[in-house]
């Protein structure tokens, strides 16, 4: 075999143990951005235990091949970014959200999760959602209102009839 179709192997086999051993991952056309800037979203995205590689669309549509992410492919069009992670709160979608707010750039095509296809809106979707800590927060909150009321309720006649006996109490003594 020629050397430059054994590279080929090993880089399509790389990006398939990557897409296995990822979570999640968010594909972007890097196009406008300088090497100072990859490098900086590079840094952002270490942060998070998360990867950006440029990448040959026929590599990746390689590597795609066999999956149920297959469907990827149409994304893969013009200069291709792949930003890999293994975070299960998929945190790489806000750093890219935010650093293309930022820069006006990469632009976000595609992604998956859990081995699930998403359009470029789906991802922009998981960017805007709050936190685990803050939705965890919120379903408290919510079970916490009800029953706040419901105690409140509860007691109102036995603070009524406190108050009673306390006013008269006082008349009497």
């Amino acid at each position: 075999m020629r050397p430059a179709i054994i590279q080929k192997q090993k880089a399509v086999n790389e990006l398939k143990e990557k897409l296995a051993h990822s979570s999640g991952f968010v594909l972007t056309d890097h196009r406008g951005l300088t090497v100072k800037e990859i490098t900086e979203l590079r840094r952002r995205l270490r942060e998070t235990n998360s990867e950006y590689h440029i990448v040959k669309n026929t590599l990746l549509q390689r590597a795609l091949e066999g999956t149920n992410l297959a469907s990827l492919r149409e994304s893969l069009n013009g200069p291709t970014s792949v930003a890999f992670t293994s975070d299960p709160n998929m945190t790489v979608a806000k750093i890219l959200l935010g650093f293309a707010k930022e820069f006006d750039k990469p632009a976000i095509k595609a992604g998956a999760f859990e081995n699930k296809a998403l359009t470029a809106k789906e991802v922009d979707a998981i960017a805007n959602l709050p936190s685990k800590e803050v939705l965890i927060g919120r379903v408290l909150g919510g079970i916490q209102a009800p029953l706040t009321r419901l105690v409140n309720c509860l007691a109102a006649p036995m603070r009524g009839l406190l108050t009673v006996l306390k006013a008269a109490s006082e008349k009497a003594g």
